[in-house]
């Protein structure tokens, strides 16, 4: 098997972030000290979009980038950018709202890895709040991929048109990897209480043209979860948030996160120690690119634009034992997500932090400013799991930022 689970990990590899949002960004601090996040001076020249690699600067750090506000179809208030996805490294499609309503879904594809952003069809959907409406986007390849959430939507010709699969059930998130696609859904009232919140895992083989339950379900006890996948058979969830009583309904009682891992491509389940035991709003879990380390953020009860608290753990034993690489206790900024491009090397997105995106480059003591997004609205910039080690995206409000440099150097491109 390709997975390279206990190896000890030499010095670089990649992560990504599933599901439902994160939101902070640490301090340019080492671990041991709490601060909150890091913030730059405010930019004396307008700075270029983007800053060409050059032999001088290859060898030293990344220079941080403040990027020019230009305009976009997004820009209109209540108007966002709700989902971006890539199938490879150059294929992505885009789904958002610029009219400000709820009505007024728009795609838009790209294949020259996101410098350029076309119209294509969209889903029939309904007005937001409907059971087969969507906000988000998935890819399994540059023809065949799905809108979701909650409603289930799929086309294979590359969004010219699209057939509606909703099932009786919200759809949480679509996971794929080598060639299939996983689905989580859950009951579509599962956020009221008393409700039944069980999840169930159906599987794909051909594209989303059909799905099947899996026989033996992920043992879920959390009211949210992310999850991340490598090929076929490896996959891992870490459900956080409100404790599930066995019924499935949501339980007061305070409990920590859940950490679930499968090798036989679900058919059987084994829970890891979780070492999140705090983790309330934006937990996120995420892969390195070379399959070697597991990076999890954790993040507190947020509040006034702050969260606490905060801490970034790392599994180089397929999550058998963690180690507390950063921590902190309340302080500005919720957690967003997290990517990781080495077993050095990540990024942490942010939300009610001025649209920062932080980056460690020795295994997460460490966090300094990579980018920041000018239009931010407090909406935060969420960053996607790079399609490999050197190109990688963010999302923002109302633009996406790029980089094939393995996060060297971004460019903000406005859809």
């Amino acid at each position: 098997m390709a997975l390279i689970r206990y190896a000890a990990v030499a010095p670089f590899v990649f992560v990504v972030a599933c599901g439902s949002g994160a939101r902070f960004s640490p301090p340019a601090a080492s671990m041991s000290t709490a601060s909150p996040m890091p913030t730059t001076a405010a930019a004396t020249t307008t700075p270029p979009r983007l800053i060409p690699p050059t032999p001088a600067s290859a060898s030293t750090a990344p220079v941080p980038l403040v990027g020019v506000k230009t305009p976009s179809e997004f820009d209109p208030p209540s108007s966002s950018i709700l989902g971006v996805a890539f199938a490879d490294a150059q294929h992505g499609w885009l789904i958002g709202i610029p009219c400000g309503g709820d009505n007024c879904i728009v795609l838009r594809t790209t294949n020259d890895g996101g410098r350029t952003w076309h119209p294509t069809g969209r889903p029939n959907v309904p007005l937001f709040g409907q059971p087969n409406s969507v906000h988000n986007i998935r890819l399994l390849t540059e023809r065949d991929g799905w809108a979701f959430g909650p409603g289930l939507w799929v086309t294979h010709d590359a969004g010219a048109t699209w057939t509606d699969q909703t099932p009786p059930a919200e759809v949480v998130d679509i996971n794929v990897a080598d060639g299939s696609a996983w689905q989580l859904h859950r009951p579509s009232d599962c956020q009221a209480r008393g409700a039944p919140c069980i999840y169930t895992l159906s599987t794909s083989s051909d594209s989303g043209r059909s799905w099947r339950e899996q026989a033996s379900q992920p043992p879920i006890r959390r009211s949210q979860l992310s999850m991340v996948r490598h090929g076929a058979l490896d996959a891992w969830i870490h459900a956080f948030g409100s404790a599930l009583a066995s019924d499935g309904s949501l339980d007061s009682t305070p409990a920590g996160g859940q950490f679930l891992v499968t090798h036989d491509a679900g058919a059987t389940w084994q829970e890891r120690p979780d070492p999140c035991t705090f983790g309330w709003f934006g937990d996120a879990l995420s892969l390195s690119v070379d399959a070697t380390r597991l990076w999890l953020v954790c993040g507190g009860q947020p509040g006034a634009g702050s969260q606490g608290p905060k801490a970034v753990f790392t599994s180089a034993d397929d999550g058998a034992s963690w180690d507390t690489v950063w921590k902190t206790a309340f302080s500005p900024g919720y957690v967003h997500g997290i990517v990781a491009i080495s077993a050095d090397r990540a990024l942490l997105g942010s939300a009610r932090a001025g649209g920062s995106v932080t980056e460690t480059l020795d295994g997460g003591h460490t966090w300094s400013l990579a980018f920041q997004e000018p239009e931010d609205r407090d909406a935060g910039v969420f960053v996607l799991p790079f399609a490999d080690a050197l190109h990688g995206w963010a999302v923002a409000v109302s633009a996406v930022w790029r980089t094939d440099t393995g996060g060297d150097y971004w460019e903000r491109i406005v859809p």
